[in-house]
């Protein structure tokens, strides 16, 4: 299992039993499971492109009390892409809270700063 994917997995588990009951969460997968050759993997991307998946956007969606929180995930030396800084700037703009996380800690503290009751 690759780092990053390992840190996905803990996260998930956390956030399982962390946030509030009246609350929603997902993972966006954004091709990071598309499988096959170069060819099949195009196809798949373009697929996924004109069903509305955006470049950039983040790892894990939270929903709560009528607010988005993206988080994006990122090992010790990932840096941001281009586009998921555009993403970044369109979910804050629009109200929303954004935030690179390393573990699980930075998920819990950005959860915290805007006041989601979390639960661990």
């Amino acid at each position: 299992m690759r780092p990053e994917d390992a840190l996905q997995a803990s996260v998930a588990a956390y956030l399982d039993v962390a946030l509030p009951s009246a609350s929603w969460w997902t993972a966006t997968a954004n091709g990071a499971f598309l499988g096959g050759d170069v060819k099949r993997r195009a196809i798949q991307s373009r697929r996924m492109k004109a069903a509305g998946v955006k470049n950039g956007t983040p790892d894990i969606l939270i929903v709560w009390d009528g607010r988005l929180f993206a988080v994006e995930l990122k090992t010790a030396k990932g840096k941001l892409t281009e586009s998921q800084k555009d993403a970044s700037d369109a979910i804050v703009g629009a109200g929303g809270g954004w935030t690179v996380a390393r573990s699980i800690d930075d998920v819990s503290a950005f959860l915290r700063a805007h006041n989601v009751p979390v639960r661990a």
